[in-house]
């Protein structure tokens, strides 16, 4: 991909890390190696991980479309409206596609369709309202249910957000002190992924992220402090009755410090890479398990050591390939050519 200056690398490179720590989490590679225990149960933040999937949300719609929203033009948010289709809708529906084809090819097979699969469900995450209010039906692709809830966040939040940039863009104070309020809030809700409680996390994490200073400039001091207290709190989380919660309060800063067109030391290039596959990542993730983990992970188990890491190195290299080809060649030429074509 061609970097051009006003690219927020640092954000590049922590969506890169968050997308494969959900993979991480939800393909339990403990099951396998049971002396990863420790390891694969510190980096189960997955949950978190997309708490900070919605500030990042929030964040870059202010920085990208502030200023064309503000003009509150048709134009504007016609643009804004299309890029964010273009960038969520195409793979989510061709993932979706795929999940549905995989469950029925199992079900001419088993004899057997899913009942959880029901039409209500289908047409909710055709149109990703799986996860709205009215409307709660499981996620047909695992980790789609935080997509549903942004898309929420896209229609609810853009006002709010917007108000919350007019006080907050020149008060960079008063814009911490509604962040600090909003985190407030957070933290009093567990890490739902369906219902009432994941419609709230998404939409403060929306906000969090919207009301953050956007006069950024790389601050390295402050993302290294903030990275050091989410260890920290994520080791005393793992370890101890401490809700895991808590770590969110450390993506704020951290977003805050990485953000800016300067160097930092998240601008690796196989960061930047994972960074761009990211969304491919995050959404393919649940049609290849279908296969991987519960099809073929169980015959695994009981294998030499030997077989079972080369097992493991295989379904890490079938998913980033996967997301590598989805990007190239499907991901980015719809992006571009929604771009082109309606100049958003």
């Amino acid at each position: 991909m061609v970097r051009t200056d006003g690219e927020l690398r640092g954000l590049t490179g922590v969506r890169g890390i968050a997308a494969m720590t959900v993979f991480v989490a939800h393909n339990r590679f403990q099951d396998l190696f049971p002396a990863l225990e420790p390891l694969c149960k510190w980096m189960e933040w997955h949950d978190l991980a997309v708490d900070l999937f919605f500030m990042l949300s929030g964040f870059v719609m202010m920085h990208v479309y502030r200023d064309r929203l503000n003009l509150g033009s048709r134009e504007g948010w016609a643009a804004y409206a299309l890029a964010r289709m273009a960038r969520i809708l195409p793979l989510y529906w061709l993932t979706l596609i795929t999940a549905l084809s995989i469950f029925g090819f199992g079900s001419l097979l088993l004899k057997k369709w899913p009942a959880y699969l029901t039409t209500d469900a289908i047409c909710a995450n055709a149109f990703l309202a799986q996860n709205w209010p009215l409307t709660f039906q499981m996620s047909i692709n695992l980790p789609s249910w935080s997509l549903s809830v942004e898309m929420l966040c896209y229609i609810a939040c853009i006002v709010p957000g917007l108000l919350l940039n007019g006080f907050v863009r020149s008060r960079r104070v008063l814009a911490w002190l509604v962040v600090a309020g909003l985190l407030a809030c957070r933290v009093g809700l567990e890490s739902e992924t369906m219902g009432w409680g994941s419609v709230a996390r998404g939409i403060i994490g929306f906000l969090i992220g919207a009301a953050l200073p956007t006069a950024i400039h790389s601050n390295r001091k402050v993302a290294i402090t903030a990275l050091c207290a989410f260890v920290l709190l994520r080791s005393l989380a793992t370890w101890s009755d401490l809700n895991p919660v808590w770590a969110v309060l450390t993506f704020p800063p951290l977003i805050w410090g990485l953000a800016g067109p300067q160097r930092t030391w998240m601008d690796s290039k196989p960061l930047l890479w994972l960074g761009d596959l990211s969304y491919s990542i995050y959404l393919w993730q649940g049609p290849l398990m279908l296969i991987t983990y519960y099809q073929l992970r169980p015959r695994i188990l009981g294998l030499p050591i030997g077989v079972k890491i080369l097992w493991a190195l295989m379904e890490v290299a079938l998913l980033l390939t996967v997301a590598a080809i989805s990007y190239s060649r499907f991901e980015m030429p719809v992006r571009k050519w929604v771009k082109n074509k309606f100049k958003c």
